[in-house]
């Protein structure tokens, strides 16, 4: 309840999270640490007579450590990481760059534009083009000064715009949830429509963390004693992250137990039901 927020963040962060298992031959796994990502290798493939061995091997500390030692959590999905993980903001990145480039573009423009100049113009009388002298004249001359505007706000920011949207889209997050530009004030139905999807996004991070945290707990219970089908035996669930969603579960199953109850008066036999509607 207090650290899971911070190793999920960090997986999202950069696909992969390391956690060193502190065990102990009588009580199993009494603590964990965070391993520094960006210095942890995976090492696959060492031993041509297991396929499946595998080694973690932490760079700065000089230290290596077996599979049984080492959490691995990671987002799977994209095998050009392969045997890492692809973090969410992946695919967001070169979009982010174009963001941040433009924005400080604009930036630049209307400072530079903003303070007001003056335009000198020099009579040069004959001189050819070609020249770069640029020679003052006094007197009753042909030589004038005009006030040169600075630039103005114009608003016109739809470039910027066009790529944040692109950026919000990288993210697979709703545009609400990270800002109160356009679009952000949504109808409800289309607002719980979209937190759904984003529940959907949450819920296949929430399957990598938990196929880890499974295999943390099978560690601790066989060095606790526990052997065969009692090391399976056990199911770890995250909380939905969508009420909207669960809302919309329970209508669904509300109208299944609804038809059930029509369905049994003198129509179907339980059995049926049971099979067709409940599965």
């Amino acid at each position: 309840e207090f650290n899971l927020f911070g190793w999920s963040r960090t997986m999202c962060k950069y696909g992969d999270f390391y956690l060193y298992l502190d065990i102990d031959a009588e009580m199993g796994i009494k603590q964990v640490i965070g391993l520094p990502t960006p210095e942890v290798e995976r090492i696959e493939g060492s031993d041509k007579d297991n396929p499946n061995y595998v080694q973690f091997q932490w760079n700065s500390g000089g230290v290596t450590f077996e599979n049984w030692q080492v959490g691995h959590f990671r987002i799977l999905g994209n095998d050009k990481f392969a045997p890492y993980g692809t973090s969410v903001l992946d695919g967001a990145r070169r979009i982010w760059r174009q963001l941040i480039l433009l924005e400080d573009a604009m930036m630049a423009y209307r400072i530079v534009r903003a303070p007001e100049r003056r335009v000198f113009y020099v009579d040069v009388g004959n001189i050819p083009p070609q020249e770069d002298y640029y020679i003052p004249v006094r007197g009753g001359a042909k030589t004038e000064i005009q006030s040169l505007p600075g630039g103005t706000y114009t608003g016109d920011i739809d470039d910027v715009k066009y790529l944040r949207d692109k950026l919000f889209s990288a993210l697979k997050i709703p545009a609400s949830y990270l800002s109160r530009a356009e679009g952000a004030d949504e109808d409800k139905a289309t607002l719980a429509q979209k937190d759904i999807r984003f529940a959907r996004t949450v819920q296949r991070l929430q399957r990598s963390v938990v196929s880890e945290l499974e295999k943390i707990g099978i560690i601790h219970l066989y060095t606790l004693g526990f052997r065969g089908d009692d090391l399976l035996s056990f199911k770890l669930k995250l909380h939905n992250p969508s009420k909207i969603a669960e809302l919309q579960e329970l209508e669904t199953w509300n109208t299944k137990f609804s038809v059930a109850a029509q369905a049994a008066e003198g129509f179907f036999s339980k059995r049926w039901i049971a099979r067709n509607l409940f599965d």
